[in-house]
């Protein structure tokens, strides 16, 4: 291996990735170990798809130089407790954005009127057991209009700044239960006021779970409860899991209490329906491990609030249930009763929900087709534009 050319380093690093990929590789002479492994993962980068993540670049590194690498994709799930606030009319509407080396890796999604929030969307990252990586964490208020599910266009220079802090990803990934609570760093004005001191950042790390095998869920609403003045409910969903962390118990009673005090890890949200009580949400697929770690008996708690613009959700009405569960009532198309028992009057049932569809499914990956002998033409059209000038004039758009 250490005579061999920087042809054959890359050519080896492309067939451990599985692909049929063809590289452009550089002649060279020969070189050190430590070169050839950097033109490896060079290469690799090159030829990254859709479906070969930087890991499996170094493994194909790895395969070439029978080194094992310590690295892995992990996802972040990020909540902020005791938050400033920023906001005249309502409360803090918080994003966290995410850098590591003044690279921004991803934000979070907006959490509306709450100092409190538990964001869904996790963030994803390479954790490198040889490295010291720096992350910078930065949460914002936002004050300007966004679409939802566009954050990434949000100007963070017009938002109004509510913490930051830097965590090393280490930290995080050793500490007790892999989660990670730190103080936010807050604006002067703040502090010098002496108010929201107590700022806090949680970091969750997990494993990023295998996306096979998937999961379709198709909710409809009926009959729930009318919880707006003027109007009916705005509706949606939210899906959480008990932790998989329970703590140490000693005795059944003390199990038995520990059930009812775990705390819930949110897993999915849906949309808000307008003015319905009836309302008929969007399909969404989710993997098994994210939703119940593979284990269709975990308990799964599934609440239905009513959307406020200006304030907190208006609960309607909970359930705890199970994969199995949901596929039996999908099954024999069963009502699953919301429950309230808050709800005045004999009866506590706040409506009920309804599978329209349950299905466990695999979900093909880009190097799946590939390895299947998919076949992708690709054709490129360029149009030297007359008024661009001529292709040979330096001062051309098209020199």
């Amino acid at each position: 291996k250490t005579s061999a050319s920087g042809e054959e380093i890359r050519s080896n690093a492309t067939a451990a990735i599985g692909g049929q990929r063809r590289v452009h590789a550089d002649a060279g002479a020969d070189t050190t170990l430590a070169k050839k492994k950097q033109d490896a993962l060079a290469s690799g980068a090159a030829t990254r798809t859709q479906g070969a993540s930087d890991v499996d670049v170094e493994l194909a590194a790895a395969e070439v130089f029978g080194k094992e690498v310590l690295a892995t994709r992990v996802q972040l799930m990020l909540a902020c407790r005791d938050l400033p606030d920023r906001d005249v009319i309502g409360k803090s509407d918080a994003l966290v954005v995410v850098s590591m080396n003044g690279v921004e890796l991803g934000r979070t999604e907006v959490i509306r009127n709450q100092l409190n929030p538990n964001f869904v969307k996790p963030i994803e990252v390479t954790y490198r057991f040889e490295e010291r990586q720096v992350l910078e964490f930065v949460v914002v208020d936002i004050d300007t209009a966004y679409k939802a599910g566009n954050e990434q266009a949000i100007d963070l220079k017009k938002q109004d700044f509510l913490g930051s802090c830097a965590v090393v990803l280490g930290d995080a990934v050793n500490a007790p239960g892999l989660i990670k609570v730190v103080p936010l760093l807050l604006p002067e004005r703040l502090l010098s006021r002496g108010k929201n001191k107590k700022s806090l950042l949680k970091i969750q790390v997990e494993q990023l779970p295998d996306q096979n095998p998937q999961i379709a869920l198709h909710f409809v609403g009926e009959n729930l409860d009318k919880k707006d003045l003027l109007g009916k409910s705005d509706p949606f969903l939210r899906i959480s899991q008990r932790s998989p962390h329970p703590a140490a118990v000693s005795n059944a009673a003390a199990a038995a209490r520990d059930r009812h005090t775990r705390q819930h890890d949110l897993i999915y949200q849906s949309e808000a329906r307008k003015q319905t009580l009836n309302p008929r949400w969007n399909e969404f697929s989710i993997s098994m491990q994210r939703l119940c770690g593979n284990d269709r008996k975990r308990e799964l708690l599934i609440e239905c609030y009513d959307y406020d613009r200006a304030g907190p959700p208006d609960f309607i009405g909970a359930v705890e249930t199970s994969v199995d569960a949901l596929m039996q009532a999908c099954a024999a198309d069963e009502a699953i009763e919301l429950i309230n028992p808050k709800k005045r009057g004999a009866s506590k049932v706040g409506g009920s929900l309804r599978l329209l569809k349950c299905e466990v499914f695999n979900k093909a990956t880009f190097l799946d087709y590939i390895a299947g002998g998919c076949e992708i033409s690709f054709s490129v059209a360029i149009d030297f534009t007359q008024s661009n000038k001529n292709v040979t004039d330096p001062s051309s758009l098209h020199y």
